[in-house]
């Protein structure tokens, strides 16, 4: 049907349509940034922990790529589509089977994401419902153009959506199923221990997580604190060990590497290809290379000997990349700062070294609420 037998054209609607398709382009071409360079997005620190727990699923991600990508590329195409209808007396199928499909999308995929975090997550992000309501409006407002497209092009564009829904939501019923989470900062952060390297038993019903740097030497003396405490309270406390490199060639929020942190990135892509590519022999090699301080060159060498020259191959797997830019997301959720930093049940984040491992063992006692005696001698240090 033509706009003509369709009536008078109102204008205003596609103009706001188009300044909302603006403004979720620009909010999810801003999650997208955030999702790869491992930052921040904004509004979700300090304290959004649905923010952080919704952008920290599974759901966030798509066959490995961020929704908020192909979500910022629909929203820019919608917002020109919609400016062009807005403009143009004579409209072409093409602008308005475009507006409509891809309008209908967007309003399919609201429902999807608010479904997911209402029922799955059982959080919500602010920023990202922002996107969603816009793309709920922005689908009524193209449904009510159907009667000015012609047949085909609409029964073409409804099409495209169903199958633009179906695609998304077969993509995420084709990931990982969801591994069991630990969720500490009041939900802040919140983490799948399976994905990350381990000093402790799989078992573990206490999980803390520490933020360290292989070129830091508070890192150096806290270790064998945690591994003191983790030995103490065996088998109920595991330490999860991010490495976090003070160094700005993969850490963006260091400016300038400092020189006592030169090659921190290559030390963690290499401690972290070893956890890749042999995950039972992590915890001796990080032992041994955190208080060893070896040169890259020779802890390099030492893994091709013990490992094979698949583990530096590992070093550039998107796994290891990718496990290095979440570590890195943390510790800017947890406000950045010095390290080491450990990270306990509620909002405990410990920073620093503490005098000595009967200290630690008492802090790990009281801020997890694990009953045993006092702690004995711990090895030296």
């Amino acid at each position: 049907m033509s706009d003509a037998a369709a009536g008078p054209v109102k204008r205003w609607p596609l103009w706001a349509a188009a300044a909302l398709a603006l403004g979720a382009a620009a909010v999810a071409t801003h999650l997208a940034l955030a999702s790869f360079r491992a930052a921040p997005a904004a509004g979700c620190l300090p304290g959004a922990a649905g923010c952080a727990a919704v952008l920290q699923s599974r759901f966030a991600t798509w066959l490995g790529v961020p929704v908020a990508a192909p979500a910022a590329l629909l929203y820019a195409v919608l917002a020109m589509t919609a400016a062009a209808l807005a403009l143009r007396r004579d409209r072409g199928a093409l602008a308005g089977a475009l507006f409509l499909g891809g309008g209908l999308a967007a309003a399919g995929a609201a429902i999807w994401f608010i479904g997911l975090q209402a029922i799955a997550l059982g959080s919500f992000c602010a920023t990202c419902t922002a996107i969603h309501v816009a793309g709920l409006t922005i689908g009524a407002i193209a449904a009510t153009r159907i009667r000015r497209i012609p047949t085909r092009a609409s029964a073409g564009a409804l099409a495209a959506a169903g199958l633009l829904i179906a695609g998304l939501v077969a993509g995420h019923a084709a990931s990982d199923p969801p591994e069991p989470r630990v969720s500490l900062l009041g939900g802040r952060l919140r983490v799948n221990p399976a994905e990350m390297p381990r000093l402790g038993p799989e078992s573990a019903e206490h999980v803390v997580v520490a933020l360290f740097d292989y070129t830091c030497p508070h890192c150096r003396r806290l270790e064998p604190m945690l591994e003191a405490a983790v030995a103490h309270f065996s088998p109920r406390v595991a330490v999860l060990p991010l490495v976090v490199p003070m160094d700005a060639a993969c850490n963006p929020t260091v400016p300038r590497t400092p020189p006592r942190h030169a090659n921190a990135c290559a030390y963690a892509r290499l401690a972290l290809a070893v956890w890749h590519e042999r995950p039972r022999d992590f915890p001796a090699f990080h032992r041994w290379l955190i208080s060893a301080t070896p040169s890259i060159e020779d802890a390099r060498n030492r893994a091709r000997r013990r490992f094979g020259p698949a583990v530096l191959e590992a070093q550039t797997d998107r796994a290891v990349r990718q496990r290095l830019r979440a570590n890195v997301k943390l510790y800017r959720i947890v406000g950045e700062g010095q390290i080491p930093k450990v990270i306990l049940s509620g909002n405990t984040v410990l920073e620093g070294t503490p005098p000595d491992a009967e200290s630690l063992i008492r802090t790990f006692r009281e801020r997890l609420g694990i009953a045993g005696g006092e702690p004995t001698t711990a090895p030296a240090q």
